[in-house]
């Protein structure tokens, strides 16, 4: 039972005036916000990460010499890519992680060792991200052959130095490798 305007189609009505009245008033009012309410402001943040976070520096440690030896056991025993692959691909992020080794080449001018070193250290860890991709989307002859393919992007994640030899961790995302 209803008294007054408390029906169901009075309480609709109220609600259309409401809204049209409420519009009208955010028109009408807008000259009077202040310019910096009226222009859109577009901001992002940028995530670093911190290398001098102990935690993750002994993370990544950890895991650039679990993958640089199961890479060197992948290629003298094919019966552990599946443990390389468990490590490698992280699900969550669907990047593979792949270590690649640059070597100082002793035939280029001394200011060219570093961008050398880190240039066949890259090339090195897209080449394991090529077979890693390759692998996992059915070729199971990956590792014995060579296999075509290029990586779009990849990102260096952590690198240390053993000796004369880079050694670097990448980050490269499924979908930036493509297999011909």
């Amino acid at each position: 039972m209803y008294f007054g305007s408390a029906t169901p189609q009075g309480s609709l009505k109220m609600k259309k005036i409401y809204s049209v009245i409420g519009v009208a008033l955010l028109i009408v009012c807008r000259k009077d916000l202040p310019q910096m309410w009226k222009t859109p402001v577009y901001q992002y943040s940028e995530t670093k990460v911190i290398e001098e976070d102990p935690g993750l520096k002994i993370h990544l440690d950890s895991l650039i010499t679990t993958l640089e030896f199961l890479q060197n056991e992948v290629s003298v025993n094919s019966s552990s890519i599946l443990v390389l692959l468990k490590q490698a691909f992280d699900t969550s992020t669907e990047c593979f992680y792949s270590v690649g080794k640059g070597v100082v080449n002793r035939e280029f001018p001394k200011e060219a060792y570093k961008a050398s070193q880190i240039s066949s250290a890259k090339a090195s860890g897209q080449e394991w991200a090529i077979k890693l991709k390759s692998w996992y989307s059915g070729n199971k002859s990956a590792f014995a052959k060579k296999v075509d393919g290029e990586v779009l992007y990849s990102k260096p994640v952590f690198q240390k130095f053993t000796g004369d030899t880079l050694v670097m961790l990448l980050e490269t995302p499924i979908g930036s490798i493509q297999i011909y």
